[in-house]
């Protein structure tokens, strides 16, 4: 499970906004759905996601040993939203990082 908000950071409502995801797609241009530029932005956050997503999931595992139950908990726990979740921020935060160092 990888949940992601992205409604604008400032819209009211539950739950809060994943600020920055929202403001690397909110550059992406929404005049042509055919854009090239869109594709490969959207592709490069997906393979950036889901392979920090295995990177944190393989460490951890590693660090503490943990079983499936226990993986799928610490990981839940991250992702929960909640106010001040810095480890999900900083996840986040990773994943733009790999996601706009890829060519384009």
């Amino acid at each position: 499970m990888l949940p992601i908000c992205l409604h604008h950071p400032r819209s009211p409502g539950y739950p809060p906004s994943d600020e920055d995801v929202h403001e690397y797609f909110a550059k992406i241009t929404t005049e042509n759905d055919m854009s090239l530029t869109a594709h490969s932005a959207i592709a490069r956050f997906l393979a950036a996601v889901h392979k920090t997503m295995l990177d944190w999931l393989k460490e951890e595992r590693h660090r503490n040993n943990f079983d499936g139950e226990k993986l799928h908990k610490w990981w839940y726990g991250i992702m929960e939203q909640r106010a001040e979740q810095k480890m999900r921020q900083k996840f986040f935060t990773e994943v733009l990082a790999k996601a706009k160092t890829v060519s384009h």
